[in-house]
């Protein structure tokens, strides 16, 4: 099954205005995809959904869902790519889970289009490409 690392702002578009975001998270809800994360990046994604005033409700339903779906990985190593230092913790995530898609809206990671053969595409590139990245 596909290894992805989904960015903070994938859970956070998919909460305010679904969409894209959202159908990517349906993905990985339906079995179809397997998501890698860490603790730091959970914490990150809890962090800024209180911030927009996200109910708890949907949050504490996330959390359930990621430690039941998701493979939760511990980098023991740190890269240094990206133009934003904050922004490593997605590669790290995506080597130790030998993970072969980051998904993200973020410039700084996109930028980098691939890194040790982990490619990194928006939501939309992602949906467009899935059946030929399986």
């Amino acid at each position: 099954m596909l290894r992805v690392v989904l960015d903070t702002n994938v859970f956070v578009s998919a909460f305010l205005t679904g969409g894209i975001a959202e159908e990517v998270i349906r993905k990985w809800q339906k079995g179809k995809i397997t998501l890698i994360t860490t603790k730091e990046i959970l914490l990150e994604i809890i962090g800024v959904l209180y911030r927009l005033q996200v109910s708890e409700y949907h949050i504490k339903r996330l959390i359930r869902l990621i430690h039941q779906k998701a493979k939760i990985v511990k980098p023991n190593f740190k890269v240094e790519i990206c133009r934003d230092p904050m922004d490593n913790k997605f590669i790290e995530c995506a080597i130790k889970g030998n993970a072969k898609v980051i998904i993200t809206a973020d410039k700084d990671l996109l930028i980098i289009g691939e890194y040790k053969n982990i490619i990194i595409l928006k939501a939309k590139e992602f949906l467009e490409k899935f059946d030929k990245l399986e």
